[in-house]
């Protein structure tokens, strides 16, 4: 019987509190690294405000526009990199990209990470080694060939689910509950 009443204050407290979707807000910042292998290597480093427009350049001065203004359904958040500056066609010819974001203000579905390009996923792999951040890549041709006008890209992710704040303390005062019912019994 006791076994039972624990259960049930357990589960009672889960479906009470239940799970919130963390998601960026305006004014969230986090780290963005963008990478090219190719004729001539390139690296973009910079730091993204959610809900806004970063215009990152490297050396040579090829610029991409990171953009958190849109939305594509099925997806809590998107990124969309503008690559019209970094010459694709000229300098990335099938070749690798490879976009590092780091301290991403929400944990991160990892499996949800798409790139889409044109409404094309292209994918290639998906690495995460903290809830928040993750690291994922594309092939370049995939974008030349995908995209018409622009050369660009959008990255997807979903918000990964997370206890309500009252979840856990439910839990810890059913769990309190429990012991005191044993020490009376």
């Amino acid at each position: 019987m006791k076994t039972l009443v624990i259960a049930t204050l357990v589960a009672g407290s889960v479906a009470v509190a239940g799970t919130a979707e963390a998601t960026l807000t305006p004014g969230d910042q986090f780290d963005a690294t963008v990478t090219h292998t190719g004729l001539v290597p390139a690296t973009h480093f910079g730091t993204h405000t959610w809900g806004g427009v970063d215009v990152l350049s490297d050396p040579l001065t090829r610029t991409m526009t990171l953009s958190s203004l849109g939305s594509v359904p099925g997806f809590d958040n998107a990124l969309s990199i503008d690559l019209t500056g970094m010459f694709y066609p000229s300098f990335f010819a099938n070749e690798g990209a490879t976009l590092l974001l780091t301290g991403i203000d929400e944990p991160v579905d990892i499996a949800s990470v798409r790139v889409l390009s044109a409404g094309t996923d292209i994918t290639g792999t998906t690495t995460s080694l903290d809830p928040s951040m993750f690291q994922v890549t594309w092939n370049t041709s995939d974008v030349i060939f995908n995209t018409t006008p622009a050369e660009s890209v959008t990255v997807v992710w979903n918000s990964q689910a997370v206890p309500a704040p009252g979840a856990l303390a439910l839990i810890g005062l059913s769990g309190l509950a429990a012991r005191r019912r044993r020490r009376r019994g």
